[in-house]
């Protein structure tokens, strides 16, 4: 987990310095080329901030269900046990 704020980072500024040099082929003047790449960069920044949020709470959500699924087998398995004492007690008449 701790390589996705890294990667947003990146890809932030991959995106910024694209924006720039786009910017910078003579289209636009020296101040709005700036604003182009800051643009570019917090709209990168944002996008890659939701794909983490979506990601850590779809995540989140598969672990709830498997800790769900996991306490469910733990109740079977015990109920299993349970009833593999029982039988074993009556065929060895202890109970």
């Amino acid at each position: 987990m701790n390589a996705h704020p890294v990667v947003a980072s990146v890809v932030s500024v991959i995106s910024a310095t694209g924006g720039f040099f786009l910017a910078e082929s003579g289209a636009v003047s020296m101040s709005a080329s700036v604003w182009v790449s800051v643009a570019s960069g917090i709209i990168s920044l944002i996008t890659s901030v939701m794909v983490l949020k979506v990601m850590v709470n779809r995540l989140d959500r598969d672990m709830q269900e498997w800790r769900k699924e996991m306490r469910d087998d733990l109740r079977e398995i015990f109920g299993l046990l349970r009833d593999t004492s029982e039988r074993v007690a009556r065929l060895e008449g202890r109970e």
